[in-house]
């Protein structure tokens, strides 16, 4: 899934030679840079990215028989991206179909707003639940997290079975956040020499 597009690719290995095969017929894009892609019981899902001069919290999710994707009616919208230059905490519950996030960019540039109504990022932590389409509040983003996030060193490593990993290269740590425990955990000196040399 290209950054930006709403396409679909499929690796098929012919003659022991690989080829990416397109799954999907979309026709636009532009509207979802920083897009988060995750996938639940065999569907894939888009949430958020940034376009048309605004961020969007919009869920979508592709429907491969039809080749499209779809937006699906949540019960309000958190705008969201994981733009380059921060490393959002955001994570997938794979048990029990749960989105977190803790970076929500509240930013529409289209529109000229009051000195009253300013941009700027949200530090409350949110959880949508997949099943019922639910957002809901439960708590504010840890302010150690909060820079850690907004640092343009900050990289994303992944999501693990019990939170998000990031590494903080000025520190040289590997972060483990556990969105469920609300914890931050550090990964060892040697077990972060090993991951570091794959």
């Amino acid at each position: 899934m290209p950054d930006g597009t709403g396409r679909v690719y499929r690796v098929v290995t012919s003659i022991n030679k690989p080829e990416l095969v397109r799954q999907d017929s979309t026709n636009f894009y532009g509207y979802n840079f920083g897009f988060y892609a995750f996938s639940y019981q065999d569907t894939i899902y888009s949430f958020g990215g940034y376009g048309y001069w605004r961020y969007n919290g919009h869920l979508r999710v592709y429907l491969a028989r039809k080749g499209e994707w779809e937006i699906e009616n949540l019960n309000r919208e958190i705008p969201f991206s994981k733009a380059g230059y921060v490393a959002p905490p955001i994570w997938f519950n794979q048990k029990k179909g749960e989105l977190w996030i803790g970076y929500s960019i509240d930013s529409k540039e289209g529109i000229i707003r009051s000195d009253n109504y300013p941009d700027g990022v949200t530090d409350s932590v949110f959880i949508l639940n997949l099943k019922s389409k639910l957002w809901k509040s439960v708590g504010l983003l840890n302010e150690k997290v909060r820079k850690l996030a907004s640092a343009i060193t900050t990289r994303n490593l992944g999501p693990s079975p019990w939170g998000q990993v990031v590494h903080d290269p000025q520190k040289a740590t590997i972060y483990l956040l556990d969105f469920e425990r609300n914890q931050i955990l550090t990964l060892d000196e040697k077990l972060r020499g090993r991951l570091l040399t794959y």
